[in-house]
């Protein structure tokens, strides 16, 4: 679980670095990221408990993941919930106290999955801090859609949508 939510997160956070660089225009950039978590409000509030009592825990955790943006509260609740299930199955059967062996692993989970923010900023960091090759520089802030042949233009982002 930890390997998977680190792979998910290291690309969605690098992502969530750039937008508002990479789509500046109108405020698209911006705009998708409000999108994004006024929709996991909304499916926090309404589709966690729904979610479980349907699907299950291992469902919900592969439905949540194809659906990030929707279902995001889901994914998380089972996953703090499956992830329970593992640590006491694992104290039982090692003796061990169930708090302690709950606490080992979500502590282990989060610092795997802490790192993936660090791994998307410097994707963002890369992508935005090209070497002093100004062909490089044409990126973010930076692109002018007139200086580049037809076949290499923006598409158009119209303010009305």
């Amino acid at each position: 679980i930890s390997l998977g939510f680190l792979i998910m997160y290291t690309a969605f956070n690098g992502i969530l670095s750039l937008q508002s660089s990479l789509n500046a225009k109108g405020n698209v950039g911006v705009k998708s990221l409000i999108v994004i978590n006024i929709v996991i409000l909304f499916s926090a509030i309404f589709l966690t408990g729904i979610s479980i009592d349907i699907f299950g825990l291992k469902w919900t955790i592969i439905i949540g993941a194809a659906c990030l943006g929707f279902a995001s509260a889901p994914l998380w609740t089972c996953q703090a919930t499956y992830l329970s299930c593992i640590a006491r199955y694992h104290a039982h059967h090692k003796q061990k106290q169930v708090e302690d062996i709950v606490s080992l692993f979500f502590g282990i989970f989060f610092a795997i999955f802490g790192t993936s923010t660090i791994w998307g900023n410097l994707i963002s960091y890369f992508i935005l801090n090209q070497s002093n090759n100004p062909e490089k520089f044409d990126c973010g802030i930076y692109f002018n859609p007139l200086s580049k042949n037809e076949t290499d233009k923006a598409p158009y982002v119209s303010d009305l949508t």
